[in-house]
């Protein structure tokens, strides 16, 4: 991310505090829509990942090496995934309504 973007503060602050790796070593693709996977994956680790034991159904089928079957695991245990406007699906592009809806319920859950 170039320095002199409006977004390099935010993202370099994200980095840091380990809520995004970028979307390879080297590259955060900062015009890219989000996935459902990235949205929980980012509010999963902004609330300390500390969940990783958290048990949900919706990410058993999921491989154990995806790198959001914690993430997934513990927003369903927090109820924040069912009753959306789309049905959960980690590669489905994230809708504003599922997101803000994500942060509601996880955080008044909290």
């Amino acid at each position: 991310v170039p320095e002199n973007k409006w977004y390099f503060a935010p993202v370099f602050w994200a980095v840091e505090q380990g809520i995004t790796a970028g979307t390879s070593e080297t590259t955060f693709s900062p015009n890219d829509t989000c996935n459902s996977a990235q949205i929980i994956t980012f509010i999963w680790r902004a609330m300390g990942k500390n969940h990783v034991d958290a048990k949900g159904t919706i990410a058993e089928d999921y491989a154990d090496s995806a790198y959001y079957k914690d993430a997934v695991a513990w927003a369903d245990s927090k109820d924040a995934l069912s009753g959306t406007k789309s049905a959960f699906a980690p590669e489905n592009d994230a809708m504003r309504c599922d997101v803000v809806t994500y942060l509601y319920r996880i955080l008044k859950n909290n």
